[in-house]
């Protein structure tokens, strides 16, 4: 069996550690120094990374996304967790869900899929976010009973 990366996984490896040395370090530490967890949120960074295509990877070609394999979305949230893991969660979460509304939801995806790729700051889970960086828990998680 062949674990070589390809070239395309090659390519969004180095493209996600690029960003990360040239934009989220940066600001990196200063993120860490906020108090408030909503205080730490910038579109700025979201519309930067969404630019060169890492919001919306896991979104099928039919919809406008780059539709990329597994182990390149493994490859790219590396890469940018090393930076920020917190900013490397915005973008994966999107991943997540593009997932599951092509897969399961078909009339739902052709309707939301094409207008998350159109915008710039169109986040899912984007709440979770909030909880990642200041390492919380889901709300209410302690109530629930399996």
């Amino acid at each position: 069996m062949d674990f070589s990366l390809s070239n395309e996984q090659r390519s969004w490896q180095m493209l996600a550690r690029k960003f990360a040395d040239k934009e989220i370090c940066p600001i990196s530490l200063e993120r860490d120094a906020i108090p408030t967890a909503r205080e730490t949120w910038t579109w700025d960074i979201i519309k930067k990374g969404s630019k060169l295509g890492f919001r919306t990877m896991a979104v099928p070609k039919k919809y406008g996304g780059q539709e990329t394999d597994f182990v390149t979305q493994a490859l790219v949230m590396t890469e940018l967790a090393k930076a920020d893991s917190a900013i490397s969660k915005a973008f994966s979460q999107n991943w997540k869900w593009s997932h599951l509304i092509s897969a399961r939801l078909h009339r739902r995806a052709e309707g939301a899929l094409p207008h998350a790729v159109r915008s710039r700051r169109h986040l899912r889970a984007r709440q979770g976010h909030y909880r990642a960086r200041r390492g919380l828990g889901q709300p209410h998680a302690a109530n629930r009973r399996s």
